[in-house]
Order: C-alpha cells, then sequence, then structure tokens
C-alpha cells in the first residue's frame, strides 16, 4: 500500500542566505515523494503552500524550501520559536 498524505509534525523553520527551509527528519525518509503538494499546519490554521520539490539537504536528511513571498510569516514563526506541521500530499503521476 502507497501512502498518499504524509503528516509531520513539530517542524522547525529556518533562515539561510537562500530563503527559509525546513528539514525533514530521517525516520520519513522511505514515505517521501520527489514531490508533493505541500500545507503547513499552524495553530489550528491550514496555510496552502503549493507543489514543492524535495532536495537533499546532506547525506541523511532531506529539506523542502519555502516561498519567499511568505517570508514575513516565516520570520515571525522564527522569532516565536514556533513549530509547525507538514501535510504533503503526493502528487497523482499520470503513467
Amino acid at each position: 500500500m502507497e501512502l498518499q498524505q504524509l503528516l509531520i509534525p513539530k517542524l522547525n523553520i529556518y533562515k539561510h542566505k537562500d530563503g527559509y527551509v525546513v528539514y525533514i527528519p530521517e525516520r520519513f525518509t522511505e514515505y517521501l515523494p520527489k514531490q508533493a503538494k505541500l500545507t503547513i499546519l499552524l495553530d489550528n490554521e491550514k496555510i496552502p503552500i503549493g507543489v514543492v520539490t524535495l532536495f537533499k539537504a546532506n547525506s541523511k536528511k532531506y529539506a523542502i524550501k519555502l516561498p519567499k513571498r511568505l517570508g514575513y510569516l516565516w520570520d515571525d514563526l522564527i522569532s516565536k520559536d514556533k513549530q509547525v506541521t507538514l501535510v504533503l500530499e503526493k502528487l497523482n503521476q499520470g503513467v
């Protein structure tokens, strides 16, 4: 059975010179799609982000680059040390 949706709780957002990033814990690696529709859950609010491509941040961890257009929100969350929950929905790939 293949997962269609993956919920990843309690993640921090990090600011780098190239933008904002969320690192995915290693225990989720085997379930990660290459591309997914991302929604962020924050205090009972859903923030739809759109389609994202996951990339390998180092030899063990994957990460997602967050859109810069929401930089004001990411900066606010970082300053308040708030954690977010990611919802990754697998994209339906045509045959």
